[in-house]
């Protein structure tokens, strides 16, 4: 499967209506087996806890999300 293969994903600064947020899948993420590099900056992220699927990860840009930690 070609998600198995996939090592970076660029998905900083979507396009997202008003008051949503970019959705993270566990599932989808898991899949991503050699995934090293993944960029999700500036999508309203509230919540990162599907990324504990991702074992591979080196790179994990969560810039100018809205996550606590204020």
């Amino acid at each position: 499967m070609l998600l198995e293969r996939l090592q970076e994903l660029h998905v900083s600064s979507q396009r997202l209506p008003p008051g949503t947020t970019l959705d993270l899948c566990q599932a989808a993420l898991a899949q991503m087996r050699s995934l090293r590099v993944l960029a999700l900056a500036k999508n309203r992220l509230q919540n990162v806890n599907a990324l504990a699927a991702c074992r591979s990860l080196m790179v994990v840009d969560l810039r100018d999300n809205l996550l606590g930690g204020h």
